[in-house]
């Protein structure tokens, strides 16, 4: 993913997000302990004192990184839906693997600021959506069906990626869509 040849002015724009996108995805499949500044700035063909210029340190790229990954869409028709959920999550994780977000809520080693950054996301741009939707359908408790409608799907996408389970690896995602929105939607 080197950016620029030698010789060339860099091109601050481009480089900060390559070392964002290389940053996403080797958190996302290291973990935050297991990469190093190092690893980001070799990904991208720069040394990684220019990843203090860009972010100042480990933790603010690790937290800009989960800002990237984020992939918010609020005014999506079909937000809160189970169906619009599993499918957003399940292609995600497909085309670009389980990514910083997920690893900072599942990860037991996550430093808390991230933790708490990742949880705040998720209460506020997945769980209440999902609440809001089951409050309108008159579920009893719509706060516990949100979460647990989260931690089943969140579930399905670790394991797939995992490939912890045969027949959730290799079932289709629009299966598991559906099975998930069978179960789940209120």
């Amino acid at each position: 993913m080197t950016i620029n040849a030698p010789g060339r002015r860099r091109d601050s724009i481009a480089t900060r997000l390559a070392l964002l996108e290389a940053a996403r995805e080797l958190f996302g499949s290291r973990g935050f302990d297991g990469t190093s500044l190092r690893d980001i700035g070799e990904a991208v063909g720069v040394d990684a004192s220019l990843i203090a210029r860009y972010f100042g340190n480990k933790v603010s790229l690790y937290i800009a990184a989960l800002e990237a990954d984020r992939n918010v869409r609020p005014d999506h028709p079909d937000q809160g839906s189970v169906t619009e959920l599993a499918h957003r999550m399940l292609n995600r994780v497909e085309r670009h693997g389980v990514g910083p977000l997920l690893q900072a809520i599942v990860r037991n080693d996550t430093d808390p600021e991230i933790r708490e950054l990742a949880s705040s996301y998720l209460r506020a741009n997945l769980v209440k959506p999902l609440a809001d939707r089951a409050r309108q359908a008159g579920v009893a408790n719509p706060d516990l069906q949100a979460e647990l409608t989260l931690a089943t799907i969140m579930g399905i996408v670790l394991l797939r990626a995992g490939h912890d389970l045969p027949a959730i690896a290799s079932a289709s995602i629009e299966e598991l869509v559906e099975w998930a929105t069978a179960r789940l939607q209120p």
